[in-house]
């Protein structure tokens, strides 16, 4: 599990612990001042096709080790609402 707080924050899973695969989640909760947490839960396979919010990073020849990142920001907020642990819930549920 990983927090963030507010938006403009970056979050990072480096990839020789965080290997994709079919039961492997990040959960990652949100802090904004004046509102409540938010819960998030990022299937892992969801990092196979990176967008402007799950970020596949390699660093090929830099000091920095390869990592899976999530970019937290007003612009990109409407793609992680998508992974509100609420919703995930109900979806296993049905």
């Amino acid at each position: 599990m990983k927090s963030a707080r507010g938006l403009g924050s970056y979050i990072f899973f480096p990839k020789d612990k965080f290997e994709l695969r079919e039961n492997l989640y990040a959960s990652i909760v949100l802090f904004q001042e004046g509102l409540e947490p938010r819960f998030y839960l990022i299937p892992s396979l969801e990092w196979r096709n990176p967008t402007a919010l799950l970020r596949d990073r390699e660093y090929e020849g830099l000091k920095s080790k390869p990592e899976y990142g999530v970019n937290i920001s007003k612009k990109n907020l409407t793609l992680l609402e998508k992974y509100r642990l609420e919703d995930i819930v109900d979806k296993w549920g049905k």
